[in-house]
């Protein structure tokens, strides 16, 4: 199986043109040199056939001693260098079975080999000596692949603390542009209350109806104005309290068709919620819904179980409206990556010309943004 990964490593790097290009160039500058330099001594070149089956031999054992061997053994501990060893001597008496029987191929078809005979003594210490030359090339070549793969790692590794650094930076830039909309976003609301407090009371003294609308008004301008910060959480129930109220001034508003079904219990309005969440939810229905079949009302789910809040609406689509989601629920996607990472699930879709979404948030874990 190793041995199959290692021939991959090999047609891999093989699998490159330009890689191709830069072995073939290699081995050519190298046979040009060794067959001139031979050529020169000798006073002759010797047969085509002896160059072509001796370099593919060198060919051979310079790519398993890269790849089969190298690969596998040096990567590893010290422990395996009796290994190493054990594998080179097979790679020495693989070269010189191999120049055994290439020289009696070459006596075989009558032509003059350039190394010397078997017979003579000096012919293994030759070919031991030319096996270690090659797998000393191999081996100088293995060192520069290794090293020119760490320093792409290293780069690699660099790019990618970078990127999340940047991104680290990024996330903190768009939290603080974001806290600094909403301050600048928020007056200072007391003389606005007072005079609503002072509008309220007088009004209630011809119009308790009315005066109930307009209480539900300042609720939802205390909601916003009393420092309720884009990136702090806020009790659930107030979250409620505030949908509750704009429902109330929208059907006021006009006509609509809309129900509600809040399953969850007083005990369990405790926890803590990002602000603006269910809103974004709500107001995209009243925008974008068409609310005014009784038969077909927009429908509201709301329930807490172990720790999950579970936002879940529906309602048919304005015939004027290509599309059921908008610009808020794009906005509030972003916020919910950014507070709630892997802590939610959210999904909208059309069905039926009817616009469905889907909202669950763990609430049992404190958030980072908190």
């Amino acid at each position: 199986m190793k041995t199959m990964r290692d021939i991959s490593d090999l047609l891999l790097d093989l699998k490159n043109s330009k890689t191709i290009f830069f072995h073939l160039l290699g081995w050519l500058i190298f046979i040009t040199y060794e067959v001139s330099l031979a050529a020169s001594f000798y006073g002759y070149f010797h047969h085509f056939l002896d160059y072509l089956i001796h370099y593919l031999l060198y060919a051979t054992l310079f790519y398993i001693h890269t790849y089969l061997v190298l690969n596998r053994m040096v990567k590893k501990t010290l422990k395996s260098i009796h290994k190493l060893a054990l594998a080179i001597i097979l790679e020495l008496f693989f070269y010189y079975l191999c120049g055994y029987g290439i020289y009696y191929l070459l006596f075989y078809l009558q032509i003059n080999p350039l190394a010397l005979s078997p017979t003579n003594p000096v012919f293994l210490l030759a070919s031991i000596y030319r096996a270690l030359y090659i797998l000393g090339l191999s081996t100088a070549y293995w060192t520069a692949l290794t090293v020119i793969q760490k320093n792409k790692n290293i780069s690699a590794l660099e790019k990618t603390q970078l990127t999340s650094e940047l991104e680290a930076i990024q996330l903190k830039t768009d939290l603080l542009l974001t806290e600094n909309a909403f301050i600048k976003a928020q007056i200072h609301p007391h003389a606005l209350f007072n005079q609503l407090n002072f509008l309220y009371n007088e009004i209630r003294k011809v119009d308790k109806n009315i005066a109930s609308h307009l209480l539900s008004f300042a609720e939802l301008m205390r909601y916003n104005l009393m420092g309720k910060s884009s990136t702090s959480t806020v009790p659930l129930k107030d979250e409620l309290n505030y949908i509750s109220h704009f429902i109330k001034l929208q059907l006021l508003r006009k006509s609509f068709h809309i129900v509600v079904k809040n399953f969850i219990e007083p005990q369990d309005k405790n926890p803590f919620i990002l602000p603006y969440i269910l809103i974004t939810v709500v107001e995209n229905m009243f925008q974008h819904g068409e609310l005014s079949d009784a038969k077909q009302p927009g429908r509201i789910h709301l329930s807490f179980r172990k720790g999950y809040f579970l936002l879940k609406t529906s309602n048919p689509i304005r015939k004027d409206q290509q599309s059921g989601n908008s610009l808020g629920l794009l906005n509030l996607t972003k916020r919910l990556a950014l507070f709630y990472p892997q802590q939610h699930e959210m999904v909208y879709y059309q069905k039926n010309h009817t616009f469905f979404l889907r909202l669950k948030i763990n609430l049992s874990k404190p958030q980072a943004y908190v």
